[in-house]
């Protein structure tokens, strides 16, 4: 009961509150269920071989069996009609027309489109590494659903799968490509 003078004040939660917070979680809930299988599959590849394909250089027109032996590598696969790939894609353009990372150890595949859309694209958007094509073969062999994706090599091994975009993974990425201690 109020004194005179004092207000009341109910301190419990609203049902529109509550709705809220369930809503929210249910949300929460539908994220972690459609997106653990991708981090539980990108982690439990660490470590293997990385699936040996002859794959065409689009640039040069040779075929040549990818990965290449020498120095770590970086395959990111990709579509033009990706917003985060583009933005990706800028940002490894940049670094190496900045000499931060070798172009020549950054290898794009883009399993979803025709070549005549890929060489479209690329002569729009020319970028300073090697763009190749193997079919589909390797997204399927690593099971890439999302794009961008970025699968990091070396010996022939993957270190690790990321997706998505990464505001910091760049100074990483930097170090590893140059093979600099600490990657």
């Amino acid at each position: 009961m109020a004194t005179e003078g004092s207000k009341e004040t109910n301190t419990s939660p609203s049902l529109g509150n509550l709705l809220s917070w369930l809503v929210f979680l249910l949300v929460v809930a539908y994220l972690i269920y459609q997106q653990a299988p991708l981090y539980y599959d990108n982690f439990r590849q660490r470590g293997q071989p990385f699936p040996q394909v002859s794959v065409l250089h689009l640039k040069d027109g040779q075929v040549r069996s990818f990965p290449p032996d020498a120095g770590p590598i970086l395959a990111v696969f990709w579509a033009s009609n990706c917003g985060p790939c583009l933005l990706e894609m800028g940002r490894l353009k940049s670094a190496v027309e900045n000499d931060k990372i070798p172009g020549e150890r950054i290898f794009a595949i883009n399993p979803y489109e025709t070549r005549a859309e890929i060489f479209q694209f690329l002569q729009e958007s020319p970028y300073p590494f090697q763009f190749i094509d193997d079919r589909g073969v390797l997204a399927g062999e690593l099971n890439v659903r999302v794009t961008p994706t970025f699968v990091w090599l070396e010996a022939n091994r993957i270190l690790k799968i990321t997706t998505g975009v990464h505001l910091i993974g760049h100074f990483e990425l930097e170090r590893f490509l140059k093979n600099e201690p600490g990657h």
